[in-house]
């Protein structure tokens, strides 16, 4: 499949505001106590895994075992 660059670059966009708000979650778990890192480690993992899927999804069909994992995991 071919992917226009502009395409590309608008993934790469997504992919990097993605991990923006993965690093924000994991900021916000760290400030509450023990028993309620669940919540905000659930959103960190879930934005960071759409960061992988969405970087695998710009890279092209070079890598269909990385989204594949992405969507399983995302899908749990």
């Amino acid at each position: 499949m071919n992917i226009p660059v502009a395409v590309r670059w608008a993934l790469l966009a997504c992919a990097g505001l993605n991990l923006f708000f993965a690093l924000r979650a994991l900021h916000r778990m760290r400030r509450v106590g023990p028993g309620h890192r669940t919540g905000p480690g659930l959103d960190a993992l879930d934005h960071a895994l759409g960061t992988v899927l969405i970087g695998a999804l710009a890279a092209g069909d070079d890598h269909p075992a990385v989204v594949l994992a992405a969507l399983t995991l995302l899908g749990r």
